[in-house]
Order: structure tokens, then C-alpha cells, then sequence
């Protein structure tokens, strides 16, 4: 028996679309069976259907005339199915005498349901999928005509009809179980989070709403009101910065971060963080409010310097044991070399091009010690620095004095474009440990890219972080090394290479600096020219 082409049957999104409209589970539907009874009436036919073809079952949504076992069964195997070949082609299938078919000659359905004569129009959706068809079956051979035809069709442009309306009922009713399931979930965040949310109204100048989360603000046993745990002036900076919020030259989706003084239910000072944004209604209801989320960040700012401190200490310790592991292995090659060459030297009878040569030599190594100690230093250093100098740093103005430095130092770099992020938010960190985090990653990516090539500097604004992205189009970093670049004098065929009297310490420096103010540093895996180092402090 020919079958129609199995993969067009079984297309993943025909089926999905089958399967999401939720017909083949329902069982009888009213109104699809008035349209088969009227099918089989109008046509005189003794069968009519309304199928819906899976990918191995056809499946009668509404039925009139059908013999058992398929009448209980509500549908056939895929193997019974003329109606494939009308989804297949998605053109009506008209069949005078299936016996004469070559689509159906030898079908099961022509001896088990007596389907000699067969006229089915397919039922194609609005997305052009083809769901299955409105057919008529006759026990004998049969000449359909064209007024019949049509007449079938007009009733499956009814059939259409009733899916579209069920699929728009399904889809309303999907819609309106997620905002159930929204708002629900909306109520228990509010019921949750240890923070007021407030909502200001411009127009009567006054909260019209505060959360109450009773003893997880700010130590309260009952809920409060924002006013009364700030002072006046800064309840009338909340006003102003609100009202500004809906002025004619703010964009609409700006946000107000603001930080204020509190008093906490034992009388101590705090600090509170608030987030504000406008939303103004339409033109029928113009009410302008503002919506604001305020959070204690009191304790986060006495343990912002105990968790850094906490972690400078962690890192102190690692830092000592790379020196002990590192120190001989790394100063022993050029030690070594210079010792060749000063035994050399002290045999004399040499001329004085190569005595000159040789001297050059234990110079060379003599600096690559020298920047090795540099380095190491700097990590013995970190080591001994009591507490981070803490304090609010502008990431763009840090990157620029750093650029300056870095072209100071060198006579000649790759092009440098800067690419920074306006109005960016201010950050807590200890801001010359962090440029000295920037100088290293910016050095690294002079050394290894060529003069032509190109330096990007870029900040980025996302959600609780700035991020600083230092790319080069230099030779890049191997997959295989890419997870190691940050370990002391990693000995990769790029970033820890000790040519030019490096050390490979630059990035391991960086990369602990960074960790000391609780961010992250990456290269970016997805980069296949050049590199990306992405480093994410947080505000």
C-alpha cells in the first residue's frame, strides 16, 4: 500500500499544533457532530467524519456511520487512514472508486469499513498546518460532483471555524491561569521579601501604599511606613525624585537608585537603599504613581569590609604557597643562564662583540628576575595590606588614569579604542588595587597583540554589576588553557609566557584583586580571534 510521506505526518510542529488545541481528548463534541450529521444528510453518504491524523492514528473527532470496532475505538491506525493523503498534499482527495486508486487500491479501510468512494478537504489552520479533514465515505463507487464538492467544503470552512474559536477559548483560558498563577506568585514574593515597596502618588503628593514586613526591616515589630524611619529632608528628596521621574525629558524607563539614612528600631543608624520607577497611565487615566522598593543594606555595609578583609586573608595564604611552589622553578633557568655566562666571561680570550653579547645576556635575565620579584611582591603585598581602602570609585575615570599610565610605560602599543558606558554608578572598592587589577589585563593584551592590531576598552551597565570587558585582537588563548590562564605562572603557550621578562603573573594578580571585591574575571569562551577578559565588579 503506497503511505504518505511519514516524516510530513510526523512534523513535530504539526503535531504540536495538533496536540495543544486538546480535541482528541474531549471526546464527542456537539458541534462537530451536527456538521457530520448534516454532511452525511446533504451528500447522502453514509459515513462522514471528522479526523484528526497523528503520527501513527487517525483519530475521529466526530463521527456518523462507522463500523465497529472503530466506532468504540473513535479512530483507526495510521495504516487505515485515507485522510494522510490530504494532509500530506493539503489539497481536498477525491476518490471516485478507491478499488481504482493507486493511493488506496490496497488500503485495509476498503475491505474492513467498506470505503469505496471517499471525499475529504483538509482542515488547514491559521498557522498552515493541516490537522486532518472533513470526509465522506460511500460503500460503493461513486462520481463525485462539483456541487457536492462545494458543498463539503463550505462545511469544513464550519468545522475551521469551531477549531479557531476552541483554539482562542484554549488560549484565553491558558492566559487566564497564568495571571492566576501570577498574581499569586506576585503575593507571596511581596509577603516574602524583607523590604517595603511603596507606592507614591504624584498627583495627591503622598504614599498611598507601604508594604508592612513588620520585624525584617529594619528590626520593627509592627510594620512601618517609609517616612518614619527617614528624616524629613530625605522623604522630601524621595518627593522630588519621584516627581522628576514623569518630567518631559526623562526617558520613560528610567530608574532612581537611591541611598539614605535611617534610624532602626534600637535606635542606630543605617543606611537604606531605594529603587523608584514611574508609571503613567493612559490617556483615559492619566493617574501618575510611582512604584519604590526600599531595602536595609545597613548590614551589608558593616560586613562589606569584614567579607573583604575575609577573603584578602584567604588569598594572602594561597599567595605564599604559589612563591614557595614557583619561586625556585621560575628563577632557577635564568640563574642559571647567567651563571653560564659569567663562567664564560671569567675564561676571557673571548672578543669583545661577544663578551659584549654574553653581558647582554645576564642583563636580559637579570630583568626577567627583576620582574618576576616584581610581580611576586605584588602578590606578597596584597598579603600585607591591613584592610581595602573602601570607597566609592567611578569605573570609566579609573580606566582612563590607567590608560594614561599604561601608554607612559610604553613606547609604542596597538591602537587603543575606548568604548565606555555613560552614566555609569559609582562602586565600592579599593580603587588602587583595582586599577593595578586593570593595568595587568591591559598589559597582557599590549604584550600579545601586534602594533597593527587593535585594543576595545568597554564598560557595560547590567543588573547589579558594571562590567569591564578588555578585548584584543591578538593570537588568542587555546581552549585547553583557558580555564588555567588565571594560575600563578601558568606556563600556557600565551598568557603565562615568560618572554620579554614576564613573570605570568599579571592575571593571577588580577584575577585575586577582583575576588577581593567580590566580582569575577573571565576570558570569554565564545571569542575564536583574539580575546576577551570580562571582569563584573559589583555596585
Amino acid at each position: 500500500m503506497p503511505n504518505a510521506d511519514a516524516a510530513l505526518i510526523s512534523d513535530p510542529a504539526r503535531l504540536a499544533a495538533l496536540y495543544q488545541l486538546d480535541l482528541i481528548s474531549n471526546g464527542p463534541i456537539p458541534a462537530f457532530d451536527r456538521l457530520t450529521r448534516l454532511a452525511s444528510q446533504i451528500l447522502n453518504v453514509p459515513v462522514a467524519l471528522v479526523t484528526l491524523v497523528a503520527g501513527d492514528r487517525q483519530y475521529f473527532l466526530s463521527q456518523v456511520g462507522v463500523g465497529e470496532p472503530y466506532a468504540s475505538q473513535g479512530g483507526t491506525p495510521i495504516s487505515h487512514s485515507y485522510c494522510q493523503h490530504a494532509v500530506v498534499s493539503q489539497q481536498p482527495l477525491i476518490i471516485p472508486d478507491a478499488h481504482a486508486h493507486p493511493l488506496v487500491y490496497d488500503n485495509p479501510a476498503l475491505q474492513e469499513l467498506d470505503a469505496v468512494a471517499y471525499a475529504g478537504i483538509p482542515l488547514t489552520i491559521e498557522d498552515g498546518h493541516v490537522l486532518g479533514t472533513l470526509c465522506v465515505l460511500d460503500h460503493q463507487a461513486r462520481a463525485w460532483t462539483d456541487q457536492e464538492i462545494a458543498i463539503l467544503a463550505d462545511l469544513t470552512q464550519f468545522v475551521l471555524t469551531e477549531i479557531a474559536l476552541r483554539e482562542e477559548l484554549a488560549v484565553r483560558q491558558r492566559l487566564e491561569a497564568q495571571i492566576r498563577k501570577d498574581e499569586q506568585f506576585i503575593r507571596q514574593v511581596i509577603n516574602a521579601i524583607p523590604m517595603l515597596i511603596y507606592l507614591y502618588d504624584l498627583d495627591r503628593d503622598e504614599l498611598v501604599y507601604s508594604s508592612a514586613p513588620g520585624g525584617r526591616f529594619l528590626g520593627y515589630e509592627r510594620g512601618i511606613r517609609l517616612d518614619e524611619v527617614l528624616t524629613q529632608d530625605d522623604v522630601n528628596a524621595i518627593f522630588a525624585a519621584a516627581r522628576s521621574l514623569v518630567s518631559p525629558v526623562t526617558p520613560p524607563d528610567q530608574l532612581i537608585d537611591m541611598e539614605l539614612s535611617a534610624t532602626h528600631a534600637d535606635t542606630r543608624t543605617g543606611y537604606v537603599r531605594l529603587l523608584m520607577k514611574a508609571f503613567v497611565g493612559e490617556a483615559d487615566s492619566p493617574t501618575r504613581q510611582v512604584l519604590g522598593v526600599a531595602e536595609d543594606v545597613s548590614d551589608y555595609r558593616q560586613a562589606e569590609q569584614t567579607a573583604l578583609e575575609f577573603k584578602l586573608r584567604a588569598a594572602r595564604l594561597q599567595m605564599l604557597h604559589t612563591f614557595i611552589e614557583n619561586a625556585s622553578h621560575d628563577l632557577r633557568t635564568p640563574l642559571t643562564i647567567i651563571q653560564t655566562n659569567a663562567y664564560l666571561l671569567s675564561k676571557g680570550a673571548q672578543t669583545e662583540d661577544r663578551m659584549r653579547q654574553r653581558v647582554e645576556k645576564i642583563d636580559e635575565q637579570v630583568r626577567k628576575i627583576s620582574h618576576t620579584i616584581e610581580d611576586f611582591l605584588a602578590l606578597v603585598r596584597l598579603d600585607q595590606t591591613p584592610a581595602l581602602q573602601v570607597a566609592d570609585v567611578a569605573v570609566n575615570a579609573l580606566l582612563l588614569s590607567t590608560l594614561h599610565l599604561l601608554r607612559t610605560h610604553f613606547t609604542a602599543t596597538p591602537r587603543i579604542v575606548e568604548q565606555l558606558a555613560a552614566a555609569l554608578p559609582s562602586i565600592r572598592a579599593d580603587s588602587a588595587l583595582l586599577q593595578q587589577a586593570f593595568y595587568a589585563v591591559l598589559e597582557n593584551a599590549v604584550h600579545y597583540t601586534p602594533l597593527d592590531g587593535e585594543i576595545r576598552v568597554r564598560t557595560l551597565p547590567e543588573p547589579g554589576f558594571i562590567v569591564v570587558e578588555i578585548e584584543d585582537t591578538g593570537q588568542g588563548i587555546d581552549a585547553a588553557d583557558r580555564p588555567l590562564i588565571f594560575q600563578p605562572m601558568f606556563k600556557g603557550n600565551r598568557t603565562r609566557s615568560n618572554d620579554a621578562g614576564r613573570s605570568g603573573m599579571g592575571l593571577a594578580i588580577a584575577e585575586r584583586i577582583i575576588a577581593l571585591h567580590s566580582g569575577t574575571i573571565e576570558a570569554d569562551p565564545n571569542v575564536t580571534t583574539g580575546t576577551i577578559i570580562r571582569m563584573c565588579l559589583p555596585l
